[in-house]
């Protein structure tokens, strides 16, 4: 080697450096260590760049905000079904429920020349005048001149044994008997001319059936014979 390396004229560390200088550098990474080039890849078929990926994902991102006020409205659509339905039903069942009523009962027949009048007006013996929650008081004309009863009804009851018995009319038959007028016939909308075309016929639908009640009529202007009891729908009759 000592031969070879007198015989170029060269010494070991310039032949080392002539070495060095023909290999080609490598840059250097910042912070140290070289930096290894690699080779790009390319994108698959269909695929696409970092950003599509974000939007994808993006577009399938739940919305919280969204779904709270959904559920929400739900939970409120629920709520006004709901109390609608149990309005309905408490409105159903109080329509029947029982409750006592004071009942004022006529107990003599009213009478009136006209017998048309004296059917529509006149009170005859078991109609009912009057009814009204009990715990009332009753005037002494009232103590002295009806019967008065306990009677357990429901709302629907209390209204029917008060109500008149009417029949419907025609329009020829209204105007006969001077309920409506022709020119009020062109006037009026169907549902108001359907409640004139009524004719009241008896003065109570209903009655007491009173002579079946055992009591001395004469007495009761000193005494109500039935303060302690209570009665129900069986003693009233349809006329």
């Amino acid at each position: 080697m000592k031969e070879k390396i007198e015989t170029t004229g060269e010494t070991f560390s310039e032949t080392a450096k002539k070495k060095r200088e023909k290999t080609p550098s490598v840059p250097l990474q910042k912070g140290g260590g070289q930096r290894i080039k690699t080779p790009s890849v390319p994108l698959r078929e269909g695929g696409g760049n970092k950003k599509e990926a974000i939007k994808k994902k993006k577009k399938y991102k739940v919305d919280y905000k969204k779904l709270v006020i959904l559920a929400g409205g739900a939970i409120l659509l629920i709520g006004i079904v709901g109390g609608g339905i149990w309005f309905f039903k408490k409105q159903a069942e109080k329509k029947g429920e029982v409750k006592i009523y004071d009942v004022l009962v006529q107990l003599k027949d009213q009478k009136s020349s006209n017998l048309e009048e004296d059917a529509q007006n006149s009170a005859k013996a078991g109609d009912v005048i009057l009814v009204r929650e009990t715990g009332g008081e009753w005037s002494k004309t009232e103590r002295i001149s009806y019967l008065i009863l306990k009677m357990k009804l429901d709302e629907k009851q209390a209204q029917k044994i008060v109500q008149p018995k009417t029949e419907k009319l025609s329009k020829d038959e209204a105007l006969e008997k001077g309920v409506v007028q022709e020119e009020q016939l062109k006037d009026m909308e169907k549902e108001e001319l359907k409640m004139m075309l009524v004719e009241t016929v008896l003065f109570r639908e209903y009655r007491v059936k009173i002579e079946e009640l055992e009591f001395d009529l004469m007495k009761v202007r000193e005494k109500q014979p039935f303060e302690e009891e209570e009665f129900g729908w069986e003693i009233v009759e349809k006329k």
